[in-house]
């Protein structure tokens, strides 16, 4: 569990994950998220790791209240490879938010079968929700060696999985492949 205290009282507490039994690491940051000149706290918390590809879990949680006036549970959400500046990106109005998870999809371009791809959609933090970024579009990059190449020669960059999804060589999904839909087949019948 992660605690808030202020003076040796306990203002609230949120779950946290604790891989191995170890602490695990986190990061704290505080920033003007929606541009409106009010500060938000954020906690990123390392979940686990996978074994083969080496995917990163991590938790963020976002407090509209750094000083904790009155505690209220944070927004949480969780993304899969993160980095500070690279799932916090500095805008004129504010700070988009790269959400990224890894997914096994259909080829955007259909031009290939289908294959295991990184895709990052933007949000903006908005009376402590996110909402979806207007302007930006649904990115990917399918694991090639050439990719796999890249991120070992990155891994660490502080503007990681951001560099990664910047590249000319991201693929834009006009669905995301977490929700679209497969027809196979349509069988007649009554219920």
């Amino acid at each position: 569990m992660f605690f808030v205290e202020r003076q040796g009282k306990r203002l609230g507490e949120w779950p946290a994950s604790a891989f191995m039994g170890d602490t695990s690491e986190f990061e704290v940051l505080i920033g003007d998220l929606e541009g409106d000149g009010s500060r938000e706290l954020v906690v990123a918390n390392f979940d686990g790791a996978s074994c083969g590809l080496g995917v990163q879990y991590w938790t963020i949680s976002i407090f509209s209240d750094p000083e904790f006036q009155t505690f209220h549970a944070p927004l949480t959400f969780v993304v899969e490879d993160y980095h500070t500046f690279g799932s916090f990106v500095s805008e004129a109005s504010g700070v988009d938010i790269l959400q990224t998870r890894w997914l096994y999809s259909e080829d955007p371009k259909r031009q290939r079968s289908t294959g295991m791809y990184l895709v990052g959609q933007w949000w903006k933090y908005k009376s402590g929700g996110l909402v979806p970024v207007q302007n930006r579009q649904l990115i990917g990059r399918r694991l090639l060696e050439s990719f796999e190449s890249e991120m070992g020669k990155t891994i660490g960059d502080a503007l990681e999985p951001y560099i990664w999804l910047s590249s000319p060589k991201a693929d834009v999904f006009k669905v995301d492949p977490l929700i679209q839909s497969k027809k196979n087949s349509v069988i007649g019948g009554e219920i």
